[in-house]
Formats: structure tokens, sequence, C-alpha cells
């Protein structure tokens, strides 16, 4: 009987796990978009004050944003439009940002009829939305604090789109790596040499590293000339990697 209730237990157990950890995947990529997004606009927030005076911040990152975005409207990737992608980013941040303010400030000061009576701010007492209009009030009398992060979102935007056209160099990268890497592993077997389970796995594990970090640091870049002199790199980076995981591979399949 024991036996059986745990076996039920256990099954019960997997049952729930098929089912959360699509609920788990989607809540860490949330949070890790999260923090990269929040991480650069408070780098170039950084850069602002770094190589601008303090009232010509918000205009110098415009003029960024503005030349990169020049950039992104010149390239040609063949698979999507980018500037359409990097408007519905930014305006997915933006307006997302705004409605969790709403949100919050209207828990937070939206009470029912009979307890703004007694109030002590008349704008709960007297506005029909106090929530709302505070939020907006706040965004209309925003300095340049708000402003600099907008202008930081749109670029965050920017850049996000403009590696997402450097996916099919990435994939010819992918290809040139995996195609010398397998002749190099045909002539290893034809060779008899030895294999390396090592190298394999640590290849396998750095190419989503590299592709990841070449991602930040282009995230993170002051400004952009040439979006290819930073995305070449990663590329290479990534084809390298790729050749060695498949040259080294199995010695038998």
């Amino acid at each position: 009987m024991a036996s059986s209730s745990g076996s039920a237990s256990i099954d019960h157990g997997v049952l729930v796990r098929q089912w959360k950890w699509p609920l788990r995947v989607v809540w860490w990529w949330f949070i890790i978009g999260l923090s990269v997004w929040f991480g650069a606009i408070t780098i170039h927030w950084y850069w602002a004050r770094d190589r601008a005076a303090p009232e010509e911040r918000v205009e110098y990152a415009r003029n960024v944003l503005s030349n990169e975005l020049g950039h992104l409207a010149a390239l040609r990737p063949g698979i999507f439009d980018p500037v359409p992608l990097a408007t519905w980013i930014n305006n997915t941040i933006h307006d997302g940002a705004v409605d969790v303010s709403l949100m919050f400030a209207r828990s937070l000061m939206n009470w029912p009829s009979f307890m703004r009576r007694n109030a002590s701010s008349d704008s709960i007492r007297n506005d029909p939305d106090p929530g709302g209009e505070f939020v907006l009030r706040q965004i209309r009398e925003a300095g340049n604090g708000w402003h600099l992060a907008v202008a930081n979102t749109g670029l965050f935007a920017v850049r996000t789109a403009t590696y997402l056209c450097a996916l099919p160099l990435l994939g010819v990268g992918v290809l040139l790596g995996a195609t010398d890497g397998l002749v190099a592993r045909a002539k290893r077997k034809a060779c008899a040499g030895h294999e390396s389970a090592s190298i394999y796995h640590r290849a396998k594990l750095g190419i989503s590293f590299v592709a990841i970090l070449g991602y930040v640091l282009y995230l993170a870049a002051p400004a952009v000339e040439d979006p290819l002199r930073s995305i070449i790199p990663t590329a290479i980076g990534i084809a390298i990697l790729v050749r060695l995981q498949c040259a080294y591979y199995k010695k038998y399949m």
C-alpha cells in the first residue's frame, strides 16, 4: 500500500514538472531580458554622463540613437525588416513599464468611493482615476532621467534588432565551422586519432557563452559606427567552437 502511494506521488511529481518547465523557461528568459535591458540603459546612462554636460546628456543619447537607427535602416537582412522589429521592442518595453506603473499606482490610490471621502489628498478624493492621473502627471513632468531612459531603451531595441540581423552571418559561420570540423573528424577516424570529450563539451558550452557575450558587449559599447566590426568577431568565435565540437565529437557513431 505504501509503495503504491509512493509511486503515485512520484508520478504526480513528474507530471507537475512536465507542466511547469515551460513556465520556468518563460520566467527565466523574462528575468534575463529584464536584467540585460536594465544593465544596458545603466551603462549608456554612464556613457552619457561621462561624455556630455548635464544639460546635454539627453541630446547626446538621442544623437547616438539616431546615428545607429540610420545604420539599422541601411541593413537588408532578407529575413525580416529590422526597423519595425526595433520599434516593436521599444514600444513593448515602454508600454509595459507604463502599464505596470499604472497598475501599481491604481492598486494603491484608486480606493472605493466611500473610502475617498476621508482621504487627505485632494486628488484621491476628487479625481475619478487618481492612480492613472498620478502616473501620467509624473511622465509629463519627468526630468532628464526619464527622457534618458527612453532614449537608451530605444538604443537597446535598435542594437537588439541589429544583432538579430546578423543571424544569417552567424549561420554561415556555424555551417563553415561544422563542415571543416566534420572533415577533420573524418581524418581523425581514418587515422585512428584520439578523441577528446573535454574539448567537445567545453566547445559546446562555449558557443552559447560567446554568442551571449558578443551580444552583451555590443549592447554596452558607447557608440558603434559599423555594426559588422562588432558582430564578425562573434561569428568567427562561434565558427571556431563549432569546428572544435564537430572535430572531437566521437570516433565512431
